[in-house]
């Protein structure tokens, strides 16, 4: 009787070990957007609850490649979260499936796909998509004589700043742009005509689903 309690005790002590070990390298999706927008810089999320994942590898097949190479880790106990952004010009979005490696042990997720939307037609659309976009400066110069130099220091989330244009511009360029995690920082250089005295443009707003126009 006391070998069978020994065996009864060993074995639920192993079961229970094995049980906390597929648990503790689970992993699944936390967040996947239900549609984007073309040109939309947006966040894919993954939740893993291990409290000893110390070596992880995400392997998105499919040619798809984050934004930024290194995921924005936000940790809670043992949960983890890993975001990574994308960005697409295509019809649909999608990667065939995604391969986590946690500890040497390689776990598979299904595919995603994400259907994207053009942007109606707006006056003075200057490409860019963010959920927010805060301008932190700008400076006004003569560049010649007909026309004015305007450097603008602009910050935005999940936005795709490179991609900036103001259609009334003459010229323009994008200086020291800067990616951290979900936030991009640029400034922005355009030339005006002298005669033009203030500047407007609108960017979309991906939490307010709308178009908001931008004063200088």
């Amino acid at each position: 009787m006391q070998n069978y309690k020994s065996y009864l005790f060993t074995f639920f002590a192993l079961f229970i070990a094995f049980t906390n070990t597929l648990l503790a390298n689970d992993v699944k999706y936390s967040y996947i957007p239900k549609k984007v927008y073309e040109k939309q810089v947006f966040p894919i999320s993954f939740l893993i609850t291990s409290a000893n994942s110390k070596n992880i590898k995400f392997h998105f097949e499919g040619n798809k490649t984050p934004v930024l190479s290194q995921p924005v880790i936000i940790r809670n106990g043992k949960k983890t979260f890993y975001t990574f952004y994308f960005k697409t010009t295509e019809i649909l979005f999608k990667i065939p499936k995604v391969i986590v490696t946690i500890n040497g042990k390689k776990e598979t997720l299904h595919d995603i796909r994400i259907p994207v939307r053009e942007l109606p037609k707006q006056d003075n659309f200057s490409g860019v998509i963010a959920s927010g976009l805060k301008i932190k400066n700008h400076q006004v110069s003569v560049f010649d004589g007909d026309t004015n130099l305007i450097a603008i220091s602009i910050e935005a989330h999940d936005a795709n700043l490179e991609d900036i244009y103001v259609p009334s511009a003459l010229k323009d360029g994008i200086e020291n742009a800067q990616r951290t995690g979900s936030k991009m920082e640029i400034h922005y250089y355009i030339v005006l005509p002298a005669k033009q005295t203030s500047l407007i443009f609108s960017y979309f707003d991906t939490i307010k689903q709308t178009f908001v126009n931008k004063f200088i």
